[in-house]
């Protein structure tokens, strides 16, 4: 019996258990489900990266919806995109991926959840090639595509930027002693045309008239033709093909790619567009039709502008 002036004593009711489970997350490539790893993955703010095998696990979670992001950073793709090619003003990017999903914690039991992430690939058989435009002395340069042991570039047809054809003059042959004053004439006359005749063929087959013609012709237009000539078409190697190995190029850049076509797919879509090019060649302040436009487009046409720079 409790007595006047005693505290009673109440029974605390058991606290509850906390319920938890276990997640395991596995990252994969959202193209060919291959495994991604050093992926940075976040649950309920904890943050763990994948191992080898793309996988990653969180022990000890409540149970119920469980918060996830994904991030990875493919360092090794990081990319430019062109303002201008020429001048060459770019901007800078990083290569990173991100994915956001919700997992479902079950009590002493472990979740497991796949999660696809866009993966950034270089592709390094494919090489957008450039030696660029040098005046003195005069030098077009050229832009051109490499693809494993084939090579794209738009070329003026063989010849077409030459001089005009023109036939070397014959002097007229010497006179005879005997001859006459008629003959003697018309000898004087004769030298005097061949003399003029030389001269013009001289001036047209000097580097002075060359380059006046070649820039002339460059401006309005001649035939143009991949990789120059049919044989180097027909053989699909361009004149300058390897330079870069002899350290020949000014600039050099792989694509960079964040869809899902394959190597092989991106090699046959180049051969594909260098194929169907047509038209004149002309050189317009990176206008016209020439071996700078004809990489750009590529670049553009098939998806390819993004661009790590060797």
């Amino acid at each position: 019996m409790t007595q006047v002036g005693e505290s009673v004593a109440v029974a605390k009711p058991a606290e509850k258990k906390q319920e938890k489970g276990d997640l395991k997350i596995t990252v994969r490539d959202i193209c060919d489900g291959s495994r991604v790893k050093e992926a940075e993955v976040i649950v309920n703010k904890e943050t763990k990266k994948t191992d080898e095998y793309g996988d990653c696990t969180f022990t000890g979670l409540p149970v119920g919806s469980a918060d996830i992001k994904v991030k990875k950073h493919f360092k090794e793709a990081d990319y430019l995109k062109f303002i201008t090619h020429n001048p060459k003003i770019t901007t800078s990017h990083d290569a990173k991926s991100s994915e956001n999903d919700i997992a479902l914690i079950i009590v002493n039991k472990t979740s497991k959840e796949r999660i696809e992430i866009p993966v950034f690939k270089v592709i390094e058989s494919v090489r957008f090639c450039r030696i660029h435009l040098k005046l003195k002395p005069l030098d077009y340069g050229h832009w051109w595509i490499e693809v494993d042991d084939k090579s794209y570039g738009w070329w003026p047809k063989d010849g077409e930027l030459s001089a005009k054809e023109m036939e070397e003059p014959t002097p007229p042959p010497p006179l005879g002693a005997n001859a006459s004053a008629k003959e003697k004439i018309a000898h004087m006359s004769q030298a005097a045309a061949y003399r003029a005749k030389n001269a013009r063929y001289q001036a047209n087959n000097s580097s002075t008239s060359f380059y006046g013609q070649a820039i002339y012709k460059t401006f309005r237009g001649v035939p143009g033709i991949l990789n120059g000539d049919e044989e180097y078409k027909k053989n699909e190697i361009d004149p300058h093909h390897g330079d870069w190995k002899n350290g020949k190029t000014d600039e050099d850049y792989h694509p960079v790619i964040v869809d899902c076509r394959t190597k092989e797919e991106i090699h046959d879509a180049i051969r594909d567009f260098a194929f169907a090019y047509s038209g004149e060649w002309s050189w317009r302040f990176e206008a016209g039709r020439n071996c700078h436009t004809f990489q750009k487009d590529a670049m553009k046409q098939l998806k390819l502008d993004k661009v790590k720079e060797i």
